[in-house]
């Protein structure tokens, strides 16, 4: 059975359960019972950048998006069924959100109705297929990171002016938390293009990467931001289609993605040297999801089963975790 990159939101929730705690400390988040906000609620916004792992939409509002995931079996366990998101259910923003106490999914920014009172809880900007580098939306088939921080200046923040007095503005901002996912797409490309034997990826390529993400994330802390949450990259090599291909997972890409996570790390204290008065934490994701992908048995008995999408014509096999029912690892197979 083929490993997928993604783990089931029950999955997700399960970490967030636990991680959540130590977010609250890392990022002096106020306590859900001692501060009142300014619509008398205590939840700290939340604003969400990155690529297809946090995407909640934001690709199905363009043309010809690079990729795009409006069908089963994504969304198969969602309230309203296929979204745009990644995974059978909630992603790691929703669930994130919810744990916050943000009572509803956060709105996609490119949605037509993503304005007034519905922006005070945050946004989403994720553009699946995007990444730190701008070239990867060429044509304008996914959402560069710059120019989600763009709509965020741009769409966002006049929108919150014309609601809030500057004062009141500059506290959401303070209190609210961005959360990034970047640089996988980065390095899946840099490796797919490398024809080096061991290491896919340069040191010279991932500084230059790192300090591309650092101002990035500058560019926000100038606008008010000074929280931040960082999704490290995942095992990259071990998504289903290398896999496949290769009959094992993709270790010159594991290893891409190892190093950029280890650079990420020994970058925060740069980032708060000029980001001063900021917060970051780093999710070690690589781990995170290498544990579920090693020993799967460990969430519950586990079985194999096949469900037929007719409309797709495609088999999806599925891994199910008997102890929650839920789906756990999503293969598709065209039919020849």
């Amino acid at each position: 059975m083929p490993r997928n990159s993604f783990p089931s939101s029950r999955s997700l929730t399960n970490f967030f359960s636990f991680f959540f705690p130590l977010l609250v400390v890392s990022l002096q988040i106020p306590s859900s019972h001692s501060v009142t906000s300014i619509h008398s609620k205590v939840v700290p916004p939340l604003f969400v950048f990155g690529d297809s792992f946090l995407d909640n939409g934001n690709n199905l509002q363009l043309k010809n998006p690079s990729v795009h995931f409006d069908f089963l079996p994504y969304g198969v366990d969602f309230p309203k069924g296929p979204s745009g998101r990644v995974t059978n259910g909630r992603n790691p923003a929703d669930i994130l959100g919810q744990l916050l106490g943000i009572h509803d999914f956060l709105p996609a920014a490119l949605d037509p109705e993503t304005r007034g009172k519905r922006v005070l809880a945050g946004v989403n900007y994720a553009s699946g297929g995007s990444g730190i580098l701008e070239m990867h939306c060429e044509h304008s088939r996914c959402i560069p990171v710059a120019q989600q921080i763009k709509m965020f200046e741009d769409v966002t923040l006049p929108d919150l002016r014309s609601q809030l007095s500057s004062s009141q503005v500059s506290e959401l901002l303070f209190k609210g938390i961005f959360l990034f996912s970047s640089g996988g797409n980065d390095c899946y490309k840099m490796c797919i293009k490398s024809t080096e034997s061991k290491h896919c990826v340069s040191d010279e390529s991932l500084h230059s990467l790192i300090e591309d993400y650092i101002q990035q994330l500058k560019n926000l802390y100038d606008l008010g931001a000074r929280k931040f949450v960082l999704i490290g990259l995942q095992q990259l090599g071990c998504v289903p289609h290398l896999r496949e291909k290769e009959g094992t997972c993709f270790e010159r890409m594991n290893h891409a993605a190892a190093l950029f996570n280890t650079r990420l790390r020994s970058s925060t204290d740069r980032m708060k040297q000029v980001m001063p008065g900021s917060h970051v934490v780093v999710v070690n994701t690589y781990n995170i999801i290498g544990d579920i992908l090693d020993d799967p048995a460990a969430k519950g008995e586990l079985q194999l089963s096949a469900i037929e999408i007719l409309n797709n014509n495609s088999t999806v096999f599925s891994l199910i975790n008997s102890q929650t029912n839920g789906l756990i690892f999503v293969k598709i197979t065209k039919h020849t």
